[in-house]
């Protein structure tokens, strides 16, 4: 392309110069035939014309080779035209090729990229596969040493009770012979249970035959010592002047008379609840008052020993229970509480409503009890180490009849109570309301 634009160039350029020494030339002829017409001289013409004849010539042949210069250039412009045309037309069938490879190349990088995510995806899926199989490796190993320690353990198993076995099947044989005393044996003691029947029978016909009896005698025995309670009395009250050591007397014999009419009573009182004769009658009571009655009634022999009794409850609490047994449980607690404490003590009596409850306290600042002590405290017979303090009796039948009778007017009792700090019994009852 270079080589055809100088070509190009230099034709243009002989063009001008041609062009430009024809126009010199001309008007170099034109002035010096002036000239020469002018001046008159005719040498001059002639050699001017000759000159513009000599340089028409010049440019004719110059004229020629530009013509002949300009044929050959446009042949040979004609053929590198050609020759471009085709290489125009290569390089444009080139560049469609390329053009085509490019996108061609385009789509298989854009394909390879993907296969290359693929790959790089797959990679890490057989990475974490890897990974879980390594893993799973790991568990199926400590699985199958799981195995084999279970295998060896059921090994062991299977010697060890294949031993037992062979010890069962000696123990069978002993057991077989044992079979046989057992049975022997229990034929002897279905022989015993029903000679323990029979004598059971026998203790209980006995038992009631002796339950009858003390009810006889408990019976019989209380008119004869009403009687001595009586004469005891009409002789205190008519005799004059009776000396000190007679009324001592006396009063020995009253008081015998007196705790053995209480020992009647509660042998009684419990041939009626072992007989099942209690006979209840419940009813809307104020304990409130019927603890300051019994409070009032217990003053004179509380005095004796120097005790005091306090009770400061004046508002009605009312439950629903048998009067009169209510009476006797109170009188037995305070009657206790006097018995068991020293000279000069306090015994306090408290009632408390609370949750739907009335309980009553009576605390003693006695000997109190010891753990044995409470063990058996409401069973019958019962000698607990505290001692009356003023050798008062003690039956042992009181607090075994104060349970039953509370228990049967659906009341509880207990006492709390800890050696050296007195004792405190408490009875709860519902409240039926004020």
């Amino acid at each position: 392309m270079a080589g055809k634009k100088s070509k190009v160039s230099s034709l243009q350029s002989v063009r001008k110069e041609l062009k430009t020494l024809k126009s010199t030339t001309k008007s170099a002829v034109k002035k010096l035939s002036e000239a020469s017409s002018q001046k008159g001289g005719k040498a001059l013409s002639s050699l001017v014309a000759q000159t513009s004849k000599r340089q028409t010539k010049q440019v004719d042949s110059l004229t020629k080779k530009i013509e002949e210069l300009n044929q050959k250039f446009e042949q040979e412009l004609t053929r590198k035209t050609k020759t471009l045309r085709d290489k125009v037309r290569k390089l444009e069938q080139l560049k469609d090729s390329a053009a085509a490879n490019t996108y061609l190349l385009e789509y298989k990088r854009k394909d390879l990229l993907l296969q290359s995510e693929e790959l790089q995806n797959f990679n890490e899926e057989m990475q974490r596969k890897n990974e879980e199989l390594l893993a799973q490796k790991e568990q199926i190993a400590g699985e199958i040493e799981t195995l084999r320690k279970m295998h060896e353990e059921i090994l062991d198993k299977k010697n060890e009770l294949e031993e037992k076995s062979n010890a069962l099947l000696d123990q069978a044989d002993y057991l077989e012979e044992a079979n046989k005393v057992i049975t022997l044996m229990h034929q002897e003691l279905k022989e015993q249970k029903e000679q323990i029947e029979s004598k059971n029978s026998e203790l209980l016909n006995l038992n009631l035959e002796k339950n009858n009896l003390i009810g006889i005698v408990a019976h019989d025995l209380k008119s004869p010592l009403n009687q001595i309670k009586g004469l005891t009395s009409l002789i205190k009250m008519t005799a004059k002047d009776i000396d000190p050591e007679t009324a001592n007397i006396l009063g020995m014999i009253e008081g015998s008379t007196h705790r053995m009419s209480d020992m009647v009573s509660k042998i009684l009182d419990i041939e009626a609840i072992e007989s099942k004769k209690l006979n209840l009658t419940i009813q809307r009571i104020n304990l409130a008052e019927i603890l300051r009655t019994i409070t009032d009634r217990f003053a004179l022999e509380a005095s004796n020993k120097q005790i005091k009794l306090h009770f400061d409850q004046s508002s009605p609490l009312y439950i629903d229970a048998d009067a009169g047994y209510i009476n006797q449980i109170f009188e037995n607690l305070f009657s206790n509480a006097i018995k068991f404490s020293p000279s000069g003590k306090n015994i306090f009596i408290a009632l408390k409503h609370q949750n739907g409850n009335v309980t009553a306290m009576v605390k003693d600042e006695g000997p109190g009890m010891t753990d044995d002590d409470k063990k058996k405290l409401f069973n019958k017979y019962q000698k607990l180490s505290a001692r009356p303090t003023a050798n008062e009796s003690s039956t042992g039948l009181g607090l075994s009849i104060v349970k039953k009778f509370v228990e049967d007017m659906n009341g509880k009792i207990w006492c709390e109570s800890e050696t050296g700090k007195g004792a405190a019994f408490f009875v709860q009852f519902t409240n039926s309301g004020n």
